[in-house]
Formats: structure tokens, sequence, C-alpha cells
């Protein structure tokens, strides 16, 4: 049987400035705000799922849907620029938490390159 091992949590201290820790009383969740530019709220999970880790990324700003520029800040900070996600669109009615402004981003830790290759090589 395969080790799985837990990824490693997000260190505080590696984040841009502007990015700060928020309480919470999950010992699962991490929250984060961007208090630089406009309010952005991030809630960070790693999940074990069929053998795999998972970051989930729950993000949110008040009152209005993020732009791609944001969305991308928020998947190059918390997931990395190396590595690739999954936005979830929902159906209706799917158990997610939020409302329509809440954006869901998934990503396997485990180094599975899980995505179809959808660019080929330009000649």
């Amino acid at each position: 049987m395969v080790e799985v091992r837990k990824p490693e949590i997000i260190n505080d201290f590696d984040l841009p400035f502007f990015w700060t820790p928020q309480d919470t009383d999950s010992k699962t969740e991490r929250k984060y705000r961007k208090t630089r530019g406009a309010v952005l709220s991030v809630i960070v999970t790693d999940e074990l799922h069929n053998g795999q880790w998972w970051r989930h990324i729950t993000t949110f700003k008040a009152g209005k849907p993020l732009s791609p520029y944001e969305l991308n800040e928020i998947k190059s900070v918390f997931i990395g620029e190396n590595k690739r996600a999954l936005l979830l669109l929902p159906r209706k009615g799917d158990p997610i938490k939020g409302n329509e402004n809440h954006l869901h981003l998934f990503s396997n830790l485990g180094g599975n390159d899980f995505l179809p290759h959808v660019i080929s090589q330009q000649k």
C-alpha cells in the first residue's frame, strides 16, 4: 500500500504581505483576506479523495463576482503558478457552500496532471 502523506500547510509568512490570515474555529480550514485593493476572501481546505490530496479554494468578493485577474492571483498565491487548477461551476442544487459570488478552485496536490492537454505543440 502506498503511503499518502498530507500536504504541507501554507506558511503564513510565505504569503504576500497584503494577504492576512483570519481567525477560524475550524481545524481543517484556513481563512485569508486580501487587504490591498479590492477586499478578497479565501478559504483553503486540503481534502483527501480516493487516495489523492486536493486543495479546495473557496473565494469571493463582497457584492460582486471576481475578475479573471483576481481569480488568477488567488490561484498563484494559494495553489502555485506552476500547478493546474479546476474551476468548479456547480449544477443548480449541488451542495456547495456559498452563493453566486463564491468560486471554487481545486488542484491535485499529488503532482498528477489530471487535466487533458488542450494545447497542441505548434510547428
